[in-house]
């Protein structure tokens, strides 16, 4: 049984009207009737009322209703027609009253509706304390400051404005506070939030209007114009200052255009793109698993919660579409849609088939009997209201009216479900286990069809399939998917057996609207499958028969690594990121660079017999670098002494000193001698021996000596 209960909309669409109208759309129902108990309910308007009427007369599905209304009657399409007009005008004048009103209560400067977050309804006083009546009296209120809520949007302004918080950090922590009592916010909804003049004391109303594009046959906003509006300006009623206000607004209406681009159109996300669009439900929120960061070629699906810990969302990882699909068509390729399966859902059908031919009907006769009588009761007072006159006498004659068509729509009841086990199976018929060949390919044919015809089959074959999340062990990051689902094999048989003129559709179709299998819950994991693994059980099988490892490479065009790692998996269970490998220690014998062998050698000679680095480089058969690398090793391993003049000075490449003529200069020196002097003394030239002064003197200026 599927029921509305007819709960008050806060929307224009009408939620349940639509999950009725998919509902019947699927034929996953077990019923022959739809019963309406006020026609407002499932005729709005006239696209509504053909919508559900031509579904129940291609369903062949009875459609009744209070006042005596039924499809299978004669002037069914002009009742259809005079409903629809009566209910669209009755809507269209409460829109109208409702709309005046709420102009009328903004002019009046009353609240109306809810205040924005910050902001609570208190009744108002006059001077002496005493509450204020309006002409029905009931008490009048006016706007406020909440005193919670204000200081939570003065801290996510000032935390946005100037603390650096972005809006994704703020979604997640109103949802995890649920913050006014709501753990549903979204990025979205905080950025209508922070642009919401309220909160510098502007309260507009009446800015959008409702109405029906003849275009795209849907309802849409139109902004009215700013001469319209309602406003009301109090600057006491101000929760931050103006500049934050601003701020706000030009950083949201920058981003606006680059979101616009990023959003596929309503047409698009109307249809399936992947096989299991729009089929896939998150387990933890009930929310649709969507596309999320998606192109052509590489698409990904997630649950739009997750990244704001909406609704207590745990689903916080995503999943590759190839993935996904991989896991799932191949578990109904697989484990569904085989012979073995069909020819045992075939083998319990005919049984069932066998059961209900030899099962004695259920008698209906005191029912009708009953249901007449209680009918003849209705039509006798009925007939004596048309003559009475007092009003006392006709409220008894209503309530006892009422009470008869109580008990006859229980008794109509009764018999519709007595009508429904006695409905015999077509005569002498059974479903063929020779065809299960024939259905196994069309079956997979459907699923290989384009996208939206494929998953249409799909949603027909899986329903509803909820996806939750596991922790792989050993890892970090990411989840395993697991998705739990319902399979009904027999709905999509029939459904494939009525589009391919099966001469057991008939058959197919009765039994999908009976009840007599009880659905088996099924799980599958969706995590994609090393390559490894794949092969591991052929790769143990071909080992143990004595084929080469790689042999076995070429066959599956991979390398020896994987076939090991497969092996590795096959025999023992220890998968490649498990496996660690006992390497032997081995110390290799540490041998001495070409610097380090001629070091020594290189420091005599540029020492005691005063060779230079080219003549060096020539005698050992190597370059200059590796010469003066092997005077650097030396002097490293020889480090000078305090007080000792620094070897870096001592042994430059440039100049033409020795180097203990350049330590008797850097000693005349440091005894307070000039530069004429020391060449003088020493018998060398003045000129390079004051540029061995001026040498020195800058290495002491560096080094603070």
């Amino acid at each position: 049984m599927y029921c509305d209960y007819a709960r008050s909309a806060t929307r224009g669409v009408r939620q349940g009207f639509e999950r009725f109208i998919v509902f019947l759309r699927e034929g996953t129902y077990h019923a022959d009737s739809v019963y309406i108990d006020e026609f407002m309910r499932g005729m709005r308007d006239e696209k509504d009322a053909w919508r559900l009427a031509g579904l129940c007369k291609s369903r062949k599905l009875r459609l009744t209703g209070v006042d005596g209304f039924s499809i299978d009657g004669e002037d069914w399409d002009m009742r259809v027609k005079m409903y629809s007009l009566f209910s669209y005008s009755e809507t269209k004048y409460k829109r109208q009253r409702v709309r005046r009103g709420l102009a009328g209560a903004a002019e009046e400067d009353r609240v109306i509706g809810k205040l924005p977050l910050g902001y609570a309804k208190r009744v108002k006083r006059d001077a002496n304390g005493r509450v204020i009546y309006n002409s029905k009296g009931l008490p009048v209120h006016g706007r406020a400051f909440d005193p919670v809520t204000k200081k939570i949007v003065y801290e996510m302004f000032e935390k946005i404005v100037h603390g650096g918080w972005s809006i994704y950090q703020m979604t997640q922590k109103f949802n995890k506070e649920k913050i006014d009592g709501s753990d549903g916010w979204t990025c979205e909804s905080i950025r209508k939030l922070l642009i919401n003049p309220a909160f510098i004391g502007l309260f507009v109303y009446n800015q959008w209007v409702a109405e029906w594009d003849y275009e795209k046959n849907r309802v849409i906003r139109v902004k009215k114009p700013w001469y319209e509006w309602s406003v009301y300006f109090d600057r006491d009623l101000a929760i931050i200052p103006k500049a934050w206000h601003v701020e706000m607004r030009k950083r949201y209406f920058k981003g606006r255009a680059r979101r616009a681009t990023q959003m596929p159109s309503a047409e698009e996300r109307r249809q399936a793109r992947t096989l299991f669009c729009h089929t896939l439900v998150c387990g933890y929120c009930d929310h649709k698993i969507r596309l999320y960061r998606s192109t052509d070629k590489h698409k990904d699906m997630y649950c739009p919660n997750s990244p704001h810990k909406a609704h207590g969302c745990k689903l916080t990882s995503s999943k590759s579409v190839a993935i996904i699909e991989n896991s799932l068509l191949g578990y109904l390729r697989d484990h569904l849609i085989t012979d073995k399966t069909l020819e045992r859902l075939m083998k319990s059908a005919n049984e069932y088939l066998k059961q209900e031919r030899q099962r004695p009907k259920v008698d209906v006769q005191p029912q009708r009997a009953e249901a007449r009588r209680l009918q003849s009761k209705i039509d006798k007072l009925l007939s004596r209201i048309e003559a009475a006159e007092d009003n006392d006498i006709l409220d008894v004659y209503d309530t006892r009216i009422g009470q008869y068509k109580r008990q006859l729509q229980s008794v109509q009841k009764e018999i519709r479900a007595a009508e429904v086990v006695n409905a015999e199976p077509p005569a002498d018929m059974t479903l063929d286990s020779a065809q299960v060949a024939q259905y196994v390919q069309d079956l997979r044919a459907v699923l290989s069809e384009d996208i939206p015809a494929a998953a249409k089959a799909i949603r027909m074959l899986t329903g509803r399939i909820t996806i939750t999340q596991e922790a792989i062990p050993g890892r970090k990051r990411g989840a395993k998917w697991v998705a739990s689902f319902s399979p009904n094999l027999l709905s999509l048989l029939a459904h494939v057996g009525r589009e391919k003129n099966y001469p057991d559709s008939m058959l197919l179709e009765y039994l999908c609207r009976r009840n007599w299998i009880c659905p088996v819950e099924a799980q599958v994991d969706i995590q994609k499958v090393p390559y490894f693994m794949e092969i591991a059980q052929e790769v143990v099988k071909a080992i143990d028969a004595g084929v080469k490892k790689s042999d076995l490479a070429k066959r599956f065009d991979t390398s020896i690594a994987t076939i090991y790692a497969a092996y590795r998996y096959g025999k023992h269970g220890i998968a490649e990121t498990e496996y660690t490998p006992d390497l032997k220690q081995y110390n290799p014998p540490i041998e001495e660079s070409t610097p380090e062998k001629i070091a020594d050698e290189v420091a005599r000679l540029r020492h005691d017999e005063h060779v230079m680095f080219e003549e060096i480089a020539e005698r050992f058969g190597v370059s200059r670098y590796t010469i003066e690398r092997a005077h650097v090793l030396w002097h490293e391993r020889h480090p000078d002494q305090p007080g000792d003049i620094p070897w870096r000075l001592l042994c430059a490449r440039a100049g033409q000193f020795t180097v203990d003529q350049r330590r008797q200069i850097i000693r005349l020196c440091q005894e307070g001698l000039a530069g004429s002097r020391i060449a003088e003394q020493l018998g060398l030239p003045l000129c390079p021996v004051k540029n061995q002064l001026q040498s020195y003197r800058k290495y002491c200026r560096e080094h603070d000596n």
